[in-house]
């Protein structure tokens, strides 16, 4: 059987050839052309009968084969330089080539693509659109608002390279443009109002606490299924005067209502009937909450909510998937919520929560210390369900609580009390917590020096028999546990959305917020209502339940950690928030208002130049702006007034090509230096994502940005804005968009929950922002002591001992073989699985593509259809693949890569010890031997560091410049990272060298 030469699945690309070829003189196109005899002879002798017109095996034709390549065989010269070099042309079976063959035949080709390359590219400017998330911020920053516009527009196409801000794919259509027209009306429609009339508000007070009603509302509320409302007595709502220093009008919240259809439980009832009081228009309810979800969870803490005199106290809502085992439509648990008839539909809103941290009890687990009686103080029954106990010395105390005639009872095998256990409320010294009672042992607790008062209630019906307090030394395993959770600070996170019939659709208002202990304090939350779902039912909707929004207050969950409970007293709205009037947004755009004139075009005209230089980013022209006036002049003689007929100019600035693309505008096909404006924004939505602010326009308008331009440059880095950079960067570079889709086996995989897959997305760019801002070296990519995580990612890599930070992301040094550079992370060796199975072609391929720059070619189009090879291992199914023709020689340039990857699992953690299935060895293309991925970890980054950082630098510098660098760019940064390593630089100075680069500062 004739093999294949099988060039085409070989590792190509640009990078190819750095190294050797790259680092000496350009060879002329005369000495390729006066070597092309030899070198054609000898792919007519080895070559031609597999890769002819009629054969083209691969996908690849030599026969016709020219002495220089073109644009278009460039690539097929790449293919056979590599395919010889590597020795898979020819194939084993076939007639080797002789040393002067082979030799010949690679200087050949060497010397024409050196030739080819060192060809002049021409420049001729470039102009590229912003991309959506561009697009969206600079909308923002120009107006100064929060909406987000940008709903319906077109997803960005994505490069080959994996980048969504590159020129060649950056196009715009006509419907396209329609949708970039509708979304500027939307965008100026949330800054301009009609400052003639003023501002309707909406407020509206939440409070909770035992009794705090002193009239509640005698109507039995219902709120639809597993809505568990919170007694009306423990609920008061209030409208709150609204105090402003301008004219507002009070929103008042209606008090009246008529529907023809309700819910009496889970029944449907029809027919009219009216409902009075604020109570029907707001309610105070907790779903999915202790006991009513299906599955009955019970927190082995204690109850996940209950009403105290201060408050409503709420434990870590747990989500669902955590204890169910699948994703719940009624939210985690416990889910409190504030479901409202009315509120705005447009505007900004501010949501107060007034909270703090309870100065909590630790209620111990089920089936922990069971046995021990413990030497300790009784307490005495001075009433019914009241004890009084003289507390020796101020310490840690174990409370211990006798039920008369019931032993200790065995917990649930997932570590919940067990089913038939009955609540017991224990208030110690003015702190309440109620558990399931399972053993005497109950509650740890930080006693004071003094006479302490008990009281406890028992749902069963026996009776409480005795009380007793058992002093644990500081060494003691509970009073550790206690230690631990008093130093620990829950986190505040509210949600906005809608509610349906059997759930909710709520999105995050901003991120948690630590709680501290103390006085309550106010956490504000503020946000776009435009931003967050919104059922939009029609007006006068009779059913009851109807067009319902909800406000949720959660204490966010990061780990089963022992967390002290968030005490919530109030929850206050208020919207459209204004803090003044006219708003900022309104005023950001008439800046540059000429105040001074009577007249109105001379007052537009200034108002236009201003608006229309903030989003051409440069000066606008007298010709532009005329344009734009006269766009305002018609609106004028249409009959709106000077203010409404800016409107139509302003969003015609915005779908301006000047506001959608970065224009860099050259005279002649060479290389030129950019204008400083240009410069300044290309920095900008560089490392920020974002337009040039202030400072860096100011210093471009001035002309002092190209020699201010390290100190710009670390200032956009040190800026929180640079994460923007980071995180778009780190998505596409790494491929984080696999993580994305990739539907992993739950039975398999469960610790991969919904709420944790958040977190690993973000823990890329968290590592690769901390390691560019601390100029990390090379190495680091690959090999790293450190490793990036919050409470959440530590939990799940097994790293909860080491790191409190809540969801604040923190280096932890981790001494694991398994962890350590983007090479580890979960989020992308998940992603490169089948959701059941590691994959090694994916990982050997993305490795080869984005961390040592060998990218391989496409699989050709006829690849054989392999028979069923299930019963087979993973290292024989790829052997198997690697024989069939066609597919050999890509696979011997990938799956050595992919390989000692074996031992993550497809839910991108490494996979526990001791299965004996598990291969990590692998022979490297270059014939490098490593036994496990330790070695394999050790290679990247000893012996091939030089590559590592040449494929960070080089997608670096794509996505600054919005275009994959030329062959001589490539050179350039091929020899920049070798000087940097070489004088102990890192990341950050990688980054600098790209900014003060040719190919960055020139069009």
């Amino acid at each position: 059987m004739r093999a294949s030469i099988d060039v085409c699945c070989s590792l190509a690309g640009l990078l190819l050839f750095l190294g050797g070829v790259w680092a000496a003189e350009w060879p002329s196109e005369e000495a390729a052309r006066s070597a092309f005899p030899l070198a054609h002879a000898v792919v007519q002798k080895h070559c031609a009968a597999c890769h002819d017109e009629q054969q083209h095996e691969g996908g690849v034709q030599l026969d016709r084969i020219e002495s220089l390549p073109t644009v278009a065989t460039r690539s097929v010269f790449e293919r056979v330089v590599r395919a010889v070099r590597d020795g898979t042309m020819p194939p084993e079976e076939a007639p080797p080539l002789s040393d002067a063959e082979r030799d010949g035949l690679l200087a050949w080709a060497d010397q024409a693509l050196a030739a080819f390359d060192a060809r002049p590219v021409p420049r001729n400017g470039s102009v590229r659109r912003l991309t959506v998330a561009q697009y969206r911020q600079a909308i923002q920053d120009l107006l100064g608002i929060e909406d987000d516009v940008t709903g319906s527009l077109p997803a960005d196409a994505i490069s080959k390279e994996g980048f969504t801000n590159q020129a060649a794919t950056l196009q715009l259509s006509p419907s396209q443009l329609e949708a970039y027209l509708e979304a500027a009306e939307r965008a100026v429609d949330a800054a301009l109002v009609d400052v003639t009339q003023p501002p309707a508000i909406q407020r509206f007070r939440v409070q909770l606490g035992r009794g705090i009603n002193q009239n509640p509302v005698a109507d039995d509320l219902i709120l639809g299924h597993i809505s568990k409302l919170l007694p009306t007595a423990d609920v008061l709502i209030s409208e709150p005067e609204i105090t402003k220093p301008f004219a507002c009008v009070p929103i008042a919240m209606q008090r009246h209502f008529r529907f023809i259809e309700g819910y009496q439980g889970n029944d449907t009832v029809r027919g009219w009937r009216d409902f009075e009081g604020i109570e029907h228009a707001v309610f105070a309810c907790l779903r999915g909450s202790d006991g009513d979800d299906a599955k009955d969870f019970l927190d082995p803490r204690g109850r996940g909510h209950e009403v105290v005199a201060g408050g409503l106290l709420l434990r870590p809502s747990i989500p669902s998937d955590r204890y169910l085992g699948v994703g719940s439509k009624y939210g985690p648990l416990p889910n409190f919520k504030v479901a409202v008839r009315e509120l705005p539909d447009e505007g900004r809103f501010r949501i107060t929560v007034r909270a703090a941290c309870y100065d909590d009890l630790l209620v111990v687990p089920p089936g922990n210390m069971r046995g021990e009686a413990g030497i300790g103080v009784e307490a005495t029954r001075t009433e019914e369900d009241a004890w009084s106990v003289d507390v020796p010395h101020a310490g840690i105390y174990l409370v211990q609580v006798g039920i008369a005639g019931l032993e200790p009872r065995v917990p649930q095998s997932d570590g919940q009390p067990a089913a038939n256990s009955q609540e017991l409320v224990l208030t110690i010294a003015e702190r309440q917590v109620t558990s399931r009672w399972s053993q005497p042992a109950c509650v740890v607790a930080r006693l004071p020096h003094e006479t302490v008062t008990i009281r406890a209630a028992y749902a069963g019906p026996e009776p409480i028999d005795a009380i007793t307090l058992v002093p644990l030394d500081a060494s003691h395993a509970l009073a550790a546990r206690l230690v631990k959770m008093e130093q620990r600070r829950p986190w505040l996170g509210v949600h906005l959305g809608l509610r349906r019939d059997c759930g909710s659709t709520l999105a995050a208002v901003g991120g948690p917020q630590r709680v501290e202990c103390g006085e309550l304090r106010e956490y504000v939350f503020e946000g776009a209502m435009a931003n967050f779902p919104n059922p939009r039912v029609e007006a006068d909707n009779p059913n009851y339940l109807a067009g319902f929004r909800e406000i949720a207050v959660r204490s966010e969950y990061t780990s089963d950690r022992d967390m002290p409970r968030l005490l919530v007293e109030s929850v206050e709205f208020e919207g459209p928030l204004h803090d003044q009037w006219p708003p900022a947004s309104h005023q950001l755009l008439m800046q540059g208002a000429d105040a001074d004139t009577s007249d109105p075009e001379v007052w537009a005209c200034s108002v236009l130049r201003s608006f229309a230089t903030r989003a051409f980013r440069r000066p606008v022209t007298e010709s532009e702006l005329g344009g734009l006036v006269k766009i305002w002049r018609r609106g004028v003689e249409a009959g709106r007034n000077p203010t409404q007929a800016l409107r139509d100019a302003c969003v015609a600035t915005l779908v301006s090509p000047q506001f959608l693309f970065l224009v860099e505008a050259s005279e002649t096909p060479a290389a030129e230096p950019l204008a400083p404006e240009e410069l300044a924004a290309k920095l900008s939505f560089f490392l920020w994502n974002a337009p040039p602010d202030a400072q860096l326009l100011e210093a471009a308008a001035a002309g002092r940005l190209q020699a201010r331009l390290t100190a710009e440059t670390n200032r956009l880095l040190d800026d929180h804005r640079f994460d923007a950079c980071v995180d778009t960067f780190a998505s596409e570079w790494l491929r984080l968009d696999h993580f994305d889709v990739v539907e992993v086996d739950q039975t398999r995989f469960p610790h991969l929950a919904k709420h944790v897959r958040p977190h690993l997305r973000r823990q890329p760019a968290a590592l690769l922002g901390h390691l560019i801002r601390s100029n990390a070296a090379v190495e680091t990519l690959v090999r790293s002591e450190t490793v990036m995580v919050n409470e959440v990612v530590a939990d799940y890599l097994g790293l909860e001992e080491s790191v409190e930070s809540g969801f604040a992301f923190v280096p932890v040094r981790h001494g694991r073989e398994d962890l350590g550079g983007v090479i580890t992370l979960p989020a992308v060796l998940a992603g490169l699985s089948n959701g059941r199975e590691p994959n090694p072609v994916k990982r050997g391929a993305w490795l080869a593509r984005t961390l040592i720059a060998e990218p391989p070619a496409d699989p050709p189009p006829n690849v054989p259809v392999l028979e069923d090879l299930s019963q087979l291992s993973l290292r024989e199914k790829l052997e198997r693949h690697r024989s069939a023709q066609g597919c050999r020689g890509c696979h011997e340039s990938i799956d050595p890569w992919g390989l000692p990857f074996e031992g993550y699992g497809a839910d991108g953690r490494a996979i526990p010890e001791g299965d004996a299935a598990i291969e990590t060895h692998a022979r490297l293309p270059d014939g490098t031997e490593v036994a496990d991925f330790a070695a394999f970890r050790d290679y990247l980054a000893e012996e091939r560091p030089d590559r590592v950082g040449l494929s960070f630098a080089w997608h670096l510098a794509t996505y600054a410049n919005g275009r994959r660098p030329t062959p001589q760019e490539t050179q350039w940064l091929t020899k920049m990272v070798g000087d940097v390593r070489a004088s102990g630089g890192g990341l950050r100075d990688i980054l600098h060298a790209i900014v003060g680069s040719e190919m960055f500062l020139t069009k």
